[in-house]
């Protein structure tokens, strides 16, 4: 890759592993089952990564952090494939770093960090069929 490529990979690069170990280390700290305030402390730290590294780096990669994001540049044409293809590779491994150092940091298991669940005992089943409240139909 080119030099001018470089800083462009790395900015995405930090971008993204930012992201990813202080929202989701956000989410692991404060936990389930804490309301309204906790959701928004999360979002907050979500949104605050995205200004504070798009504001640091966004005058050198355009501050994608996402592969989605990047996609849809790629889409609107306003990069090559080539590009792009750099950016969700250096994104998907500054994703997994932040999440391996987070996973360091916090224990991994014992917060929960991996394991997926649903909120505060909410189920899935499947849907039942709607019924007549004059019963069933003859």
């Amino acid at each position: 890759m080119s030099n001018r490529i470089a800083p462009k990979l790395l900015a995405e690069f930090i971008g993204t592993f930012a992201l990813i170990f202080i929202g989701a280390g956000a989410a692991a700290v404060v936990g389930d089952g804490v309301g309204l305030p906790g959701l928004i402390a999360i979002a907050f730290a979500h949104g605050l990564t995205v200004m504070a590294f798009a504001f640091a780096y966004g005058s050198v990669s355009g501050g994608h952090f996402n592969p989605s994001v990047t996609v849809g540049v790629l889409a609107a044409g306003a990069m090559s494939a080539g590009e792009a293809f750099g950016y969700i590779i250096s994104q998907l491994i500054g994703g997994v770093a932040g999440a391996l150092l987070l996973k360091t940091v916090l224990g991994g298991a014992a917060t929960g960090l991996g394991m997926p669940a649903l909120a505060h005992n909410l189920a899935l089943s499947a849907p039942r069929p709607l019924q007549s409240p004059l019963g069933p139909a003859s």
